[in-house]
């Protein structure tokens, strides 16, 4: 159905949204700490770190439903990615691999070397 190229990039995709919840989970946390620890004056680094977390959120262009970054939810986005790319860019028609075999056969090079030329 999808390519092994096409499922790559897909779980690559995936990858980048689920780095991101991993990357909002650690700013949240440690800006809570350090909230208690400093009472505010944490704010001036929690802005410019809020700014970092703002770009790489819109560097993978938003956040999937709940289930986030569990194995069910990963299969689903990477089944998502793999429809929208597929609708993007259909590429060629394959029934299956005995058809991709015949139209990927291999013919044989003519040796133009002898055994002797190797030491």
């Amino acid at each position: 159905m999808y390519s092994d190229r096409e499922i790559k990039e897909a779980k690559k995709r995936v990858k980048k949204k689920k780095d991101f919840y991993g990357h909002l989970m650690v700013y949240l946390a440690v800006n809570l700490v350090f909230l208690y620890i400093t009472r505010g004056g944490w704010r001036f680094v929690s802005l410019f770190w809020g700014i970092g977390l703002a770009s790489h959120f819109f560097s993978v262009f938003g956040m999937p439903g709940t289930g986030q970054g569990s194995d069910e939810w990963e299969d689903q986005e990477v089944e998502k990615e793999l429809r929208k790319m597929k609708k993007r860019n259909p590429g060629p028609k394959v029934s299956s691999s005995k058809d991709l075999d015949e139209k990927l056969e291999l013919r044989q090079m003519d040796r133009r070397y002898d055994d002797s030329d190797f030491v």
